[in-house]
């Protein structure tokens, strides 16, 4: 275990919420440097929140899926 206390560093994650206003998207961006890969999670407000494997997705596919341009 470590000793020291953690270091809060500079928040890679975006959070959007949706037209409907009943659903959050967070958005993570991964430590991945060779191909921009984001973790992307689902907050509804009925399940709570859902991760799914599936959504380890490209800044392209975002915006497809979603509609949110991540690079703005």
């Amino acid at each position: 275990m470590i000793n020291q206390k953690p270091k809060q560093i500079k928040s890679r994650c975006k959070t959007f919420l949706l037209p409907t206003e009943d659903m959050c998207v967070h958005i993570i961006k991964t430590g991945d440097t060779w191909c921009e890969r984001y973790i992307v999670v689902l907050e509804t407000a009925y399940d709570d929140i859902s991760i799914d494997p599936e959504y380890i997705l490209t800044s392209q596919e975002i915006k497809e899926r979603f509609k949110i341009d991540i690079n703005e």
